[in-house]
């Protein structure tokens, strides 16, 4: 006679030792957390653009040092893979190397110009022109 007990089956001649019942893996859909609306950004009256002047000058900065960061570790990587390849190859690919990892930070880096824009944006500047020329021309 056999019995399920606890999961395990037993019967009452011999002990019977099951596996737990394995799943296959099963790939599902990634699911999506609604986090609902992104708060705005408050700012002081006046200081508005200042800050974000200042935010959009963040942004251009880190594109800038992410973009040569990019281009130095390419750079790192080809020298050590020109040095394993050939005799002297770190020195003869120097120039060939250089020039891959400029066109990696140049690539990178092309949206600059435009966060440059941001940075001095003719709303923001003509604000902030007005401010500094009303501080001196009143005092």
């Amino acid at each position: 006679m056999t019995e399920i007990v606890n999961g395990e089956v037993r019967s009452q001649d011999k002990p019977v030792q099951t596996k737990p019942i394995q799943l296959a893996h099963i790939r599902t859909k990634p699911y999506y957390i609604r986090k609902g609306k992104k708060k705005s950004r408050r700012y002081s009256r006046g200081n508005k653009a200042q800050q974000q002047s200042m935010r959009s000058q963040n942004r251009m900065f880190s594109r800038l040092t992410q973009a040569i960061a990019d281009g130095v570790k390419m750079y790192e990587k080809r020298s050590d893979r020109s040095a394993r390849k050939k005799k002297d190859g770190m020195l003869k690919d120097s120039g060939k190397n250089a020039a891959k990892a400029m066109s990696k930070v140049i690539r990178k880096s092309s949206k600059l110009p435009k966060d440059l824009m941001k940075v001095i944006s003719p709303k923001a500047s003509r604000k902030q022109s007005r401010k500094i020329g009303r501080i001196f021309m009143f005092r």
